[in-house]
């Protein structure tokens, strides 16, 4: 999506507190902070009205924001929102959806302001639940990768917010999702991270289940060469081998797997099917 007038369409922007250094002085800047959340109020997301900043304003922060991308950097809005509602109704919605039920019944802290976390949310969410996310939000565009993309809200579908367990479930493995795309090329990654979250998410459910993986980073560690090698390469007799003789050499996945070079992880994609179905 092209950066030129994104201040100019969008009415909001939302800013992670822990990925910025510094703001400028006169963003007209709304806390979110849910209730018995005061104490971490500078840990919890800022909503910026851009409406309320002059035209010029805007234009000299897009100018910045264009600088920081021709440098490679990621400029400080990410996250930018187009919605007609006033300021106070839209820092209620968002407000309201910061803080899910979790599966034990505990709450969690959802980061739908961190574009790694809502390009997953794209595809975890039912239909309804998303809808119910963004509520009066019309646009959600977000800058991740490099390049910026937007998501438009569904014209016909209206949800009551929640969260069921089986999303809920998803949701817990949001971070680890993450974790594995960090670890793939930015071209591998690029426009096609709700299309690998998935298949990063079967992986990881998969290597729980059937190799009883409980640590975060043989879990991670499987659902990289799952990507990158092959769907099923723990079909390969090298790798079940490593895997049968974990247990008896007290090793982890991701430090067994690791000992393996790029020749024997060569051979192994060499030697699989070139198309691989990934598990279900």
């Amino acid at each position: 999506m092209p950066q030129a007038n994104l201040l100019l369409t969008h009415d909001y922007a939302l800013i992670d507190q822990l990925a910025v250094e510094g703001l400028p002085n006169d963003l007209p800047i709304l806390s979110l902070v849910p209730p018995k959340l005061e104490n971490d109020a500078h840990l919890l997301p800022l909503l910026v009205s851009l409406s309320e900043l002059s035209k010029e304003r805007r234009l000299e922060i897009q100018a910045q924001q264009e600088l920081a991308v021709a440098n490679g950097q990621t400029p400080l809005l990410t996250t930018l929102l187009a919605s007609a509602a006033d300021p106070t109704k839209l820092r209620k919605h968002l407000t309201e959806r910061l803080i899910v039920r979790l599966a034990d019944h505990s709450k969690a802290l959802l980061r739908y302001y961190d574009p790694r976390v809502f390009t997953q949310l794209q595809w975890m969410l039912p239909m309804q639940r998303l809808s119910a996310l963004f509520g009066p939000i019309a646009h959600w565009t977000l800058y991740l990768d490099g390049a910026w993309q937007s998501t438009p809200a569904s014209a016909d579908v209206h949800g009551v917010w929640g969260v069921d367990k089986p999303t809920c479930a998803r949701l817990e493995r949001i971070a680890m999702i993450n974790q594995t795309l960090a670890q793939l090329p930015q071209e591998t990654r690029a426009g096609k991270r709700t299309q690998l979250g998935e298949q990063i998410d079967r992986l990881l459910v998969y290597a729980q289940e059937q190799y009883r993986f409980e640590r975060d980073e043989d879990r991670v560690a499987f659902a990289v060469h799952g990507v990158t090698v092959n769907p099923r390469f723990d079909q390969h007799a090298t790798i079940r081998t490593l895997i049968e003789r974990l247990a008896e050499q007290q090793q982890s996945y991701s430090d067994a797997s690791a000992l393996l070079d790029q020749a024997a992880w060569q051979r192994i994609a060499q030697d699989m099917p070139t198309q691989g179905n990934f598990p279900t």
